[in-house]
């Protein structure tokens, strides 16, 4: 019998066996490996899969909380002659577990029994925008407009911010909307965060913020639901503590109308106009937030209310405080 070559004292044939034996053992491991990265890969998936249906659903009933809001504005149109802050529209939802507000699904897609609902807690508001100043107002036809730009100064003075930051971005606003086509000129901006292209620091936005809007024609500020700071702004001569005793005059009894405003407040009402004041609001924002225990989704809307119809201006849904958002048509209606 032929005996097996040796080398260093081992059979060719021990050899041959060891190599035989490290390549399975090294095959088993790819294979391994692959099945855990496949597996792995497959669980991600059904993850993202998962997290994308959750956030269509979330959607779709934040864009269903909004019908809820513009059946609570027309509602509130057909009862009452004016807007104030006692109506049904200015209550907020607190937060509460979505389950409580849903009922089963005609179409089985939302029911009481669905896990993820039932970890769901909704909360929202409709916020008047004409209880603010608007700084669509500042537009004059041939220059800012001196009682707006008044109004915004004397903001600018309670707030404490620098006046002439205001002159700077109030100016720029007005060159921005009558600026010829050029490829330099500064757009119009749409939304609040915009002004900060017209030199607006994003510290004083942060104080305006509560205080002001932007609307896309000029309105009058309702003064049953300004605040104390728009109050002494909007109307001339009116100090703070006299817009103090305002709020108190008409949370116990809401103004009827702007004669009724000049006859319960005296001389300090003189200056309420009809060109810039009112008791009814046409412009809501409708906010609603829902959250999971790990997710947050934020809805917010800004309608216009004719007579009985409901109109959506601009809707953004966006979740958490990430980048991702849905601007829906502008158009839309009910």
């Amino acid at each position: 019998m032929k005996a097996w070559p040796t080398l260093g004292g081992f059979s060719c044939q021990a050899s041959s066996r060891g190599s035989a034996l490290l390549l399975a053992m090294l095959t088993l491991g790819f294979v391994a490996a692959w099945s855990v990265y496949a597996l792995n890969q497959q669980w991600r998936v059904v993850s993202v899969e998962a997290a994308e249906r959750e956030g269509q659903q979330a959607q779709w009933l934040l864009v269903g909380a909004l019908d809820w809001a513009r059946l609570v504005l027309r509602e509130d149109a057909r009862s009452s002659r004016i807007d104030h802050e006692g109506e049904p529209w200015a209550t907020p939802l607190r937060e509460a577990r979505l389950s409580g507000f849903l009922a089963a699904s005609a179409e089985g897609v939302l029911t009481r029994n669905d896990a993820w609902v039932e970890q769901l807690f909704f909360s929202g508001r409709l916020i008047d925008l004409q209880s603010r100043l608007n700084v669509t107002n500042l537009l004059g036809d041939k220059d800012i407009d001196p009682t707006a730009r008044r109004a915004f100064a004397r903001l600018y003075q309670t707030l404490q911010l620098p006046e002439a930051e205001l002159a700077h971005w109030t100016q720029r606003l007005w060159e921005a909307h009558h600026a010829k086509a050029d490829a330099q000129a500064t757009l119009p901006p749409q939304r609040l965060s915009q002004l900060t292209w017209l030199g607006l620091s994003r510290k004083s936005l942060n104080k305006l913020m509560p205080y002001i809007t932007l609307l896309p024609e000029r309105t009058q500020v309702n003064l049953n639901t300004a605040s104390v700071e728009v109050l002494s702004a909007c109307v001339e001569g009116l100090t703070l503590a006299n817009a103090k005793a305002w709020v108190q005059a008409r949370d116990q009894q809401p103004f009827e109308n702007i004669d009724s405003i000049q006859h319960r407040m005296g001389a300090a009402a003189q200056s309420v106009t009809d060109p810039w004041h009112s008791v009814q609001t046409r412009y809501f924002l409708a906010t609603g937030t829902l959250r999971d225990q790990d997710r947050e989704w934020v809805v917010q809307a800004v309608m216009q209310r004719e007579g009985m119809r409901v109109k959506t201006l601009w809707l953004d849904v966006s979740l958490s405080d990430t980048t991702q958002s849905c601007i829906r048509d502008q158009g839309a209606s009910c």
